[in-house]
């Protein structure tokens, strides 16, 4: 029968379950209604947690065509009413997309703030790279060692956080942007943080240091003659430029950087940033330089020198020296001959040890002072736990008495006082302890892969120690690099 009514074109729709009823009741010679005329249709779903809703047309049979206005009540009907996508209706519309999933409406995602940015207008760190010339020689005149401003600069600019922009669903709901998180812009010493609190300007003319996110400006001292008897010894909050010597037997500290023009004899030289000594060392094995950053220098002789950053020499002599990140010795003659160089990551020179057997070490892979700070550091920290342990079971016992009504004496109260003070003490000191202990265990294993290379000749009986190995070397070999390999100390040739 419904084949029948189709090749009848019936223009309407065929209602097969009442045709499917007159069957089974066997009715004869009744009229029965079997197909009508039925609009179209507009089926609206909501999914995935309200982000998307699809529309589906169902055809009209001999009824009223969908319109546009038939699926914004579908949609209103739904609760869809954000993030509509009309012109994908009016298409599934115009082309009688039946039976087609077409996403309608989709949801706004949250764009969550930008973070606060602080841009340092000035070098944050200092570079000093004396300049290998023609020749071999070094040029020392296009350094700035030294970062100054003047007053009235701007020496960092903040840009603030952004609060983000509310997403929503195709229901309406919103969803919540994250704001961006805010960033301090600390104003120190000889600083002004400006009234928008978005700049730091310089109060004075002298050095700008950034420690610990918070920006300072440092005068420079300069000295105009040598560090000797007319000027005794120096220690001074800020960098240092001294134009002549240092003297024997005298000391120069500076908590930022010490620039000298002229010869570093067996004195005391000590910065917590960068060293640039122009015209050497001469230590006479008393001389002592130390630099929490760099150190750059003509050469050194007989001298002992501890970078926290790189050492960088023209010539090494019977000198011990000891870098947190480099030592290369590469400009003018570029020779270590004699004494200890040790180095985290790199030592690099043209030429170690001498043709007469001079006896040298190079240790790269860790640091000695690092390793021993680190084992103290853990000593310290577990007699600091076991003096809270006993403090806090003290406290338990007094507070104890307390509980039980009865007056505590004015001794019992002033030990109180004095056990609760020495707890916090120490709950503050085991929280440096464990900061300071995680940073060097963290240092410690940054060295993956320590060297040693050699530009020119290595003699016999110089020492290469990799991390926990040791190689002593016994021929003259030349272009070579040392470097660890399945858990032993191999050579390869360096080529420059």
């Amino acid at each position: 029968m419904v084949e029948a009514l189709k090749a009848r074109d019936v223009p309407f729709w065929i209602d097969e379950a009442a045709i499917g009823r007159m069957l089974e009741a066997r009715s004869l010679g009744r009229r029965v209604a079997v197909a009508k005329a039925k609009d179209g249709e507009v089926v609206i779903s909501v999914e995935s947690g309200e982000k998307e809703a699809y529309l589906v047309l169902q055809p009209a049979y001999g009824g009223l065509e969908m319109t546009r206005d038939d699926v914004e009540r579908a949609l209103t009907r739904k609760g869809v009413r954000m993030g509509i996508d009309y012109a994908a209706a009016e298409q599934a519309l115009s082309h009688k997309l039946y039976g087609t999933r077409v996403l309608v409406a989709r949801f706004k995602e949250p764009v969550h703030g930008q973070d606060a940015v602080i841009e340092y207008l000035f070098r944050t760190k200092s570079v000093i790279s004396p300049k290998e010339v023609e020749g071999g020689r070094i040029d020392y005149k296009d350094l700035e060692a030294v970062v100054s401003v003047t007053k009235g600069t701007v020496l960092a600019a903040k840009t603030p956080p952004t609060p983000g922009e509310n997403g929503f669903t195709v229901t309406g709901k919103s969803l919540a942007a994250k704001p961006g998180k805010d960033d301090r812009l600390a104003a120190g010493k000889n600083t002004t943080l400006s009234p928008d609190r978005l700049q730091v300007i310089a109060d004075i003319d002298g050095q700008p240091i950034l420690r610990d996110k918070t920006i300072t400006v440092e005068s420079v001292l300069s000295v105009d003659g040598n560090i000797d008897y007319c000027t005794g010894n120096i220690n001074f909050a800020g960098s240092v430029r001294v134009v002549g010597n240092v003297v024997s037997g005298f000391s120069l500290k500076a908590s930022e950087h010490i620039h000298v023009e002229g010869l570093v004899e067996d004195s005391f030289i000590e910065a917590g940033g960068d060293v640039l000594i122009k015209g050497g060392i001469q230590g006479a094995n008393k001389g002592r330089i130390k630099a929490g950053g760099n150190v750059n220098t003509l050469f050194i002789e007989r001298a002992t020198v501890e970078a926290g950053g790189c050492i960088t020499a023209g010539q090494s002599l019977h000198s011990n020296l000891l870098a947190g990140d480099q030592v290369v010795v590469t400009m003018e003659k570029g020779h270590i001959c004699g004494g200890t160089v040790g180095a985290r990551n790199l030592v690099q020179a043209n030429i170690i040890g001498s043709e007469y057997g001079t006896w040298t070490e190079i240790a790269v892979g860790f640091e000695p002072r690092e390793k021993a700070t680190l084992e103290e550091l853990k000593q310290e920290k577990a007699q600091r736990e076991a003096a809270l342990e006993e403090a806090e079971k003290g406290l338990v016992t007094l507070e104890q008495y307390q509980a039980e009504g009865t007056q505590m004496p004015a001794r019992l109260e002033r030990a109180y006082e004095r056990i609760s003070k020495g707890r916090t003490a120490l709950q503050e000191r085991l929280v440096e302890l464990n900061a300071e202990t995680k940073a060097l265990e963290a240092a410690l294993g940054k060295t993956e892969a320590p060297e040693v290379r050699v530009r020119g000749f290595i003699y016999p009986n110089v020492n290469i120690k990799l991390k926990e190995m040791t190689y002593e070397n016994q021929s003259k070999t030349t272009h070579t690099a040392f470097f660890e390999h399945d858990g032993q100390i191999q050579a390869r040739p360096y080529v420059t």
